[in-house]
């Protein structure tokens, strides 16, 4: 089976109080992946806590203590299509306490969206010592992820200012090539993630006419396929773990790492190597979840797994192919990146 169009996995990164979830609910809304119903009714019971602001941030915060904290806890899922794209939406957590279920969500990203403010004050704290605009920056990198969609938020605050987008660019620009990002793969867009302009459409003229590039939703679009190892042994890396009435008792999600997992197809769970049989495939497209025969690397799907107990899988198992097992070793090799917030250096032994 060929797609139609090239998945990309997107993840969201950004300091606490950025405007992620408000950016990208807006454009899930624009883009009519959230019904006006749905909207209106976010409106009501945000505006019922007193927090009328967040109602774009409620699409991708569901859970009731996002909402309660106004802060991204888990990693928030969502899939929608562009012209060219069809795009798994990760939106991953700014505060500090919640780094690891960041880094959960930009292991599975292929390009990053990083979203920093851009009013007065509030990039400058971003940017800062104990800021988590540069952990994220440098993590994302670390996660893998070499392209980079930097989304100045908030312009509207600063009158649409070319000369304060120059400002904060250059500080990004200088920051992120020196940890290692190539110029050329950095591309940096102007928007308002709560009024909503540069995300879908390109601005009116009158609002900001020294910018003449694209909006984010085209800018997304225009990513190039990223390069998938469909030839190699099979490594799906498990997310969650949940029941479903069509996929049973063990209905996994997770993105496909490596090679190609087939409907009826004998696979292992590791560690354990407890053996398994794919029952079923089901994957997103845009609102719609369809059935599947075969899903190949870079996909995000969810499959139906017979023959496990409850005690066998867990989120960060991994699917693999019966012929080619994940390797078990004693010891490895690793690179490990540091802050420069570190306060005791790392030392042999």
């Amino acid at each position: 089976e060929d797609q139609a169009k090239p998945n990309v996995n997107l993840v969201v990164v950004g300091h606490v109080d950025a405007g992620k979830s408000t950016l990208m609910g807006h454009l899930l809304y624009k883009l009519k992946f959230v019904t006006q119903r749905q909207m209106h009714k976010f409106e009501k019971e945000a505006k019922e806590v007193g927090k009328g602001s967040f109602a774009f941030a409620w699409v991708l915060d569901e859970h009731e203590d996002e909402r309660k904290r106004g802060v991204t806890v888990e990693v928030g899922v969502k899939y929608f299509e562009t012209a060219n794209r069809t795009v798994t939406l990760l939106d991953a957590p700014g505060h500090r306490d919640f780094i690891p279920n960041m880094i959960t969500g930009a292991a599975q990203g292929d390009v990053a969206i990083l979203v920093v403010p851009g009013d007065p004050g509030e990039f400058e704290s971003s940017f800062a010592h104990n800021g988590q605009t540069k952990e994220h920056a440098v993590l994302v990198r670390y996660c893998g992820i070499r392209r980079l969609v930097v989304a100045i938020n908030k312009m509207d605050v600063c009158d649409w200012s070319q000369a304060r987008f120059d400002e904060v660019t250059g500080e990004l620009l200088q920051f992120l090539t020196q940890q290692g990002y190539a110029e050329e793969d950095l591309l940096f867009v102007p928007v308002s993630g709560l009024v909503g302009d540069n995300l879908v459409e390109r601005l009116r003229p009158g609002v900001a006419d020294w910018y003449k590039g694209p909006s984010l939703l085209e800018t997304i679009d225009s990513m190039p396929p990223v390069r998938r190892p469909a030839h190699k042994p099979l490594r799906m890396v498990v997310v969650d773990v949940f029941k479903t009435i069509l996929l049973g008792a063990h209905t996994v999600s997770g993105k496909i790492e490596a090679g190609v997992i087939r409907e009826g197809q004998q696979v292992i769970i590791a560690p354990g190597n407890h053996p398994a049989k794919v029952k079923a495939i089901q994957r997103h497209r845009g609102k719609e979840v369809e059935s599947a025969k075969i899903a190949k690397a870079g996909e995000n799907v969810d499959i139906g797994l017979v023959g496990l107990e409850d005690t066998m899988i867990d989120s960060s198992s991994i699917v693999c192919d019966p012929n080619n097992p994940m390797p078990i070793v004693s010891r490895f090799t690793a690179e490990i990146a540091t802050f420069q917030a570190l306060a005791v250096p790392v030392l042999n032994g």
